[in-house]
């Protein structure tokens, strides 16, 4: 991650424009929230993949399942619907490792082999809802759905919605815990919030490549709010974080010397420490780790059993952490010219 300067259009005729950090007026509540509770400075990528692997492993303690874990390819002529089951999409597939790669549908088959939209080899595997059902803890994953293009919003999918890819979760009860993104204001508000969430955006809120980052940081802020004014603050943590973060450059290489990046990750809770920085190595595994310490459940796979569960970035004897003030700000018109000046391409439908 050293050769940032050799990255076509990024050098000195170009001032380097590649390179580029965000002061902490940019993202006043990012920066806030690192502030007051635990920066974990050493959480990578469980693998340098793009965003459709990194999902994937991220509800299967990092089992791609065979898939190499690039983002699914369109088939001309066919509709596009997200990048799960019923998307029509391949993704790079191999039977074993070394095997040669082959396209198979972007779908994780239920035990009988169902799901994908062609037959498939693709094997099923269990996922940490699955794990969570077993115990009978509650779950749910505020997302984009299609449904959304009622409201307004130019949505033709399921963007980076994690239960489409899993036939066990689209086509079974399971979908019911899939609701639209803002639905966690909803939840966090009346209390009514589950054991365990995973909250994914829409583009413009992503902070993705493009995007407004102040815009994104808004989103957080809402968030956030919402959690530290809800009923259920004093029994929640959360954990902010990316799949990738966007930049060709880091001075700290992955541990296991793969091309695996290191992420920006942002312990909150009221048993955070306060302004603490974790230097302990971990991925995104340690997400899965963390929820299976805490909620007593049998890893996924060895990866998640050895990672990381992010223990370090508690205390439960020290008082518990207030809730910070979070803020909206708007975005300048002069940075909102620019991004209609030029639109990031899509990276999901």
């Amino acid at each position: 991650m050293d050769g940032f300067d050799r990255v076509p259009g990024c050098g000195a005729a170009q001032h380097f424009r590649c390179y580029v950090q965000y002061l902490p007026r940019d993202i006043p509540n990012f920066a806030r929230l690192a502030r007051h509770f635990v920066v974990a400075d050493r959480i990578f990528e469980s693998d340098g993949i793009p965003s459709w692997g990194s999902h994937l492993e991220l509800a299967t303690g990092g089992d791609m399942d065979g898939f190499t874990g690039r983002n699914p390819v369109h088939v001309p002529g066919i509709p596009r619907n997200g990048w799960g089951c019923d998307s029509l999409l391949d993704a790079r597939w191999r039977s074993a490792p070394g095997a040669p790669v082959q396209l198979e549908p972007s779908c994780i088959p239920d035990r009988a082999g169902n799901g994908p939209y062609r037959a498939s080899p693709v094997q099923w595997v269990p996922t940490i809802m699955d794990r969570l059902d077993a115990a009978s803890d509650s779950w749910k994953l505020y997302t984009v759905l299609p449904s959304m293009a009622s409201q307004g919003l130019p949505i033709g999918g399921y963007g980076w919605a994690i239960c489409p890819t899993f036939a066990d979760c689209l086509y079974t009860r399971q979908a019911a815990n899939d609701l639209p993104l803002f639905h966690v204001l909803q939840d966090a508000s009346a209390g009514t919030l589950p054991n365990f969430a995973i909250v994914t955006p829409t583009s413009k809120l992503s902070q993705h490549n493009g995007y407004s980052m102040l815009n994104g940081d808004n989103y957080i802020g809402q968030i956030m709010a919402a959690l530290m004014d809800g009923p259920e603050w004093d029994s929640t943590a959360v954990i902010i974080t990316y799949d990738d973060y966007g930049g060709f450059y880091d001075h700290v290489p992955s541990p296991d010397g793969t091309d695996a990046i290191r992420l920006p990750f942002i312990v909150v809770s009221p048993w955070a420490k306060p302004g603490y920085t974790d230097h302990t190595y971990g991925s995104l595994d340690s997400i899965d780790a963390f929820v299976e310490h805490t909620f007593g459940l049998q890893p996924l796979t060895v990866r998640d059993a050895s990672a990381y569960n992010l223990h370090h970035a508690f205390d439960f004897a020290q008082s518990p952490q207030p809730a910070v003030p979070m803020t909206r700000t708007p975005v300048p018109r002069a940075e909102l010219r620019a991004i209609r000046r030029h639109p990031p391409p899509a990276d999901v439908t």
